[in-house]
């Protein structure tokens, strides 16, 4: 959603950094449109679309919570996320 881009492509999204500003604006926005709405979102499978809410709270609250100031996106999976934190 963050880079609009209309098909996979884990290059441009691995590692990108969002800071806890941009993911409580999405967070803002996501639940300002019901579901027909986030379906047609740019970047978001529209087949996610209704467990999206869920799932940007749950690392909005989190980076709250420790003090987060950003967080890296990972394609890979959760090991592979806490390892590129690490680095």
């Amino acid at each position: 959603m963050e880079a609009k881009l209309d098909a996979f492509n884990r290059e441009r999204i691995e590692g990108t950094l969002l800071s806890l500003q941009r993911v409580q604006w999405h967070v803002n926005h996501l639940w300002s449109l019901p579901l027909a709405e986030r379906q047609k979102i740019i970047g978001l499978p529209p087949k996610r679309a209704d467990v999206i809410l869920s799932g940007v709270a749950i690392y909005e609250a989190v980076m709250e919570q420790f003090g987060f100031t950003g967080l890296r996106v990972s394609t890979r999976g959760l090991r592979f996320a806490a390892v590129m934190a690490g680095a």
